[in-house]
């Protein structure tokens, strides 16, 4: 029976590193995830290219916070599933 736990541990602990970099095509917990919005003009002058370039890496600042949450939410699941696990297994022996 433990042999079976560790099996299933180990399964659930290598799907879950799997789907990490695997996007389900048509699912996805966020919903709507705002695209970056700025406007060049056709001709523009250096401070309209400055001013495109900072928002610009505000909107890179903002998806890089965004993608540590993400990362932080996934581990905290992937943890209490282990824990889940762990807690049922011990339970039963």
């Amino acid at each position: 029976m433990k042999k079976i736990a560790l099996v299933l541990t180990v399964v659930m602990i290598s799907l879950g590193s799997f789907s990490a970099g695997y996007a389900y095509y048509g699912y996805s917990n966020m919903g709507y995830y705002p695209s970056f919005d700025a406007y060049l003009p056709f001709n523009p002058t250096r401070a309209e290219v400055g001013e495109f370039v900072d928002r610009a890496k505000e909107y890179i600042d903002a998806c890089d916070n965004d993608i540590e949450t993400i990362r932080n939410a996934r581990n905290d699941a992937v943890d209490r599933a282990n824990d889940a696990i762990r807690s049922f297994n011990m339970s039963v022996y």
